[in-house]
């Protein structure tokens, strides 16, 4: 049995002792894929940024993924997911995906963890799934986003949320006259 196999049957495998157990999940390049690799038959969707017309992004689902938060889901567990692109975001993308019914709570991804057990002792690398988009398979490889093209979604989201709070600014001036 190959590492990928083994690593395949623990994830399938995997029985949750504690009911309501919080499992979460990334948005971006984990439930939706920005990019992906052309083998991929997958339909495109298009999921515009809320509260704005002007900021669409293309994106795929992540269907292995998708299929393992329902399946976390109907074995009793809380599902929370979590993006670096807001609550916002992530709210839109589990609504366009059809996922709402499943999701506990939507959040940004936190910064900060306090805590007095370190988290390797309490979330083993081994807890960490990242699953090939293609043949489902548990892989410990995983898309990686440039720091150039970090630093580009996080500008053009940092923007944006500037440009809501500033509509909302001018329409509570233009209401105050």
């Amino acid at each position: 049995m190959t590492d990928e196999t083994m690593a395949d049957k623990e994830l399938e495998d995997h029985v949750v002792t504690t009911i309501d157990a919080p499992v979460f999940f990334d948005v971006d390049e984990t439930l939706v894929l920005h990019r992906w690799p052309k083998e991929l038959n997958s339909k495109e969707m298009i999921i515009m940024m809320p509260g704005e017309t002007s900021f669409a992004y293309a994106v795929v689902p992540h269907q292995p993924h998708i299929d393992q938060l329902i399946k976390h889901y109907e074995r009793g567990c809380k599902i929370y997911v979590w993006s670096q692109g807001g609550e916002d975001w992530a709210e839109e993308v589990i609504d366009a995906l059809g996922l709402k019914k499943y999701v506990t709570a939507c959040m940004t991804k936190p910064v900060w963890i306090y805590d007095d057990i370190p988290m390797a002792n309490w979330l083993p690398d081994t807890y960490r799934v990242y699953m090939d988009p293609v043949d489902g398979h548990h892989t410990k490889q995983h898309t990686e986003i440039g720091d150039d093209e970090f630093k580009k979604i996080s500008l053009i989201r940092k923007l944006h949320r500037e440009l809501l709070q500033a509509r909302a600014k001018i329409a509570e001036l233009q209401e105050e006259k």
